[in-house]
């Protein structure tokens, strides 16, 4: 009886040291997933090394922009410190990092013929990150159109990263189908 005993206990202890293993593989995969920052995150942190004025973080998350491809590597430096003063310069008139609003595009509010030219272009592998800089600006100027003075952001996954490959202004219903407009912005002042 007591060796039945501990042959269960022993078979409880192997089986719950193979579940362990298992469920550690597990965890870190998901550790793993969770520590990979969205698009949304990526852009936030972008905007952030923008104010912070970091360069070397600014140009970790604008490398395979498509125009810095052009650029030498000497002027590379001078480029991304003047792109970054300009954003910065932006970012403070339209009152901080905390007055923008970010939201991803979703591919099924989009017109087929955008996603088709997207994916050819980004190889299928792109997302889209709207900054909404414009809702500050509404309460300053009363003849901005709700839904432009928006920033459209192109990211790549590369590597299992995702990095900023381009960035557009414009409004919303240039990038959604008629009718979604309301799911990324408010359409009609209050």
């Amino acid at each position: 009886m007591k060796f039945r005993f501990i042959a269960i206990i022993i078979g409880i202890l192997l089986l719950s040291a193979c579940s362990s293993n298992s469920n550690a593989s597990s965890n870190r995969s998901l550790k793993e997933a969770l520590n990979t920052p969205s698009p949304v995150e990526i852009l936030k942190n972008y905007h952030e090394a923008v104010v912070k004025k970091d360069l070397q973080i600014f140009k970790k998350l604008v490398m395979y922009r498509e125009e810095l491809k052009k650029v030498s590597n000497d002027e590379l430096e001078k480029e991304l410190t003047k792109g970054m003063e300009n954003e910065s310069d932006f970012i403070e008139r339209v009152g901080g990092i905390d007055k923008i609003e970010y939201k991803e595009i979703k591919k099924e509010d989009m017109d087929e013929a955008d996603i088709k030219r997207f994916d050819e272009k980004y190889d299928k592998n792109w997302t889209i990150i709207m900054a909404n800089y414009g809702k500050f600006i509404e309460q300053i100027d009363t003849t901005v159109k709700p839904g432009s003075m928006l920033s459209f952001y192109f990211f790549k996954k590369v590597d299992g990263e995702y990095y900023m490959v381009s960035n557009d202004g414009g409004s919303i219903d240039q990038v959604v189908k008629r009718g979604k407009e309301d799911k990324y912005i408010q359409t009609k002042k209050d």
